[in-house]
């Protein structure tokens, strides 16, 4: 088995919310091109597109948080242990989807 550690640990989630920023940029770009071609190009064109660029970069995600995805629980046990692992990790988001139980 292979014990070494990884060089580095990117996931799927990682991958996607890459992703999702690259397009985002090119909508914040396209966005206030568009906004500059309404405004015109006279004067300090390059100052008033940075202002556009730099207002609409508002809809892009910033990650500096760890995210933390609970697997499935069944039991109370089961949770009482997730949340416990999740505990032991600092700076995480945490993230809980799915159904919920009844006791």
């Amino acid at each position: 088995m292979n014990n070494s550690q990884p060089r580095s640990k990117v996931g799927l989630l990682d991958i996607e919310i890459n992703q999702l920023t690259k397009v985002l940029f090119g909508a914040v770009v396209a966005l206030a091109f568009v906004m500059m071609c309404m405004k015109g190009f006279s004067g300090p064109w390059y100052r008033y597109m940075f202002r556009f660029v730099l207002l609409f970069s508002y809809i892009i995600p910033i990650r500096s948080q760890e995210l933390h995805v609970f697997g499935s629980v069944s039991t109370r046990t089961d949770a009482h242990l997730a949340l416990n692992t999740f505990r032991k990790k600092p700076d995480s988001a945490l993230i809980i989807s799915g159904d919920y139980f009844s006791y």
